[in-house]
């Protein structure tokens, strides 16, 4: 079984500068793949820096993701920063 994740299978990104937020991006399928964390350097609360994984999102090739799966993402970043939990 072949793995991808030896030749540059994946990118990291800024979301949006100013929000604080990556998007790891990830080609298979027929489909682009994105995944929204937050990396969290004095987060003690959690036991040292960390990375915090808010969702994903799934879309065909060259065509645009739906804004409500960013604002959705955007939601669960304001929530976490709020309680230190996403709920959905």
């Amino acid at each position: 079984m072949g793995s991808a994740l030896g030749r540059r299978a994946w990118r990291i990104h800024f979301f949006r500068r100013s929000s604080g937020l990556y998007e790891v991006r990830v080609q298979g399928g027929g489909k682009n793949h994105r995944l929204f964390c937050m990396l969290l350097r004095d987060a003690t609360d959690l036991g040292g820096p960390s990375l915090v994984c808010l969702g994903g999102l799934s879309k065909p090739r060259r065509q645009a993701a739906d804004p409500k799966d960013y604002k959705r993402i955007l939601k669960y970043r304001s929530e976490f920063l709020k309680h230190r939990t996403v709920l959905s």
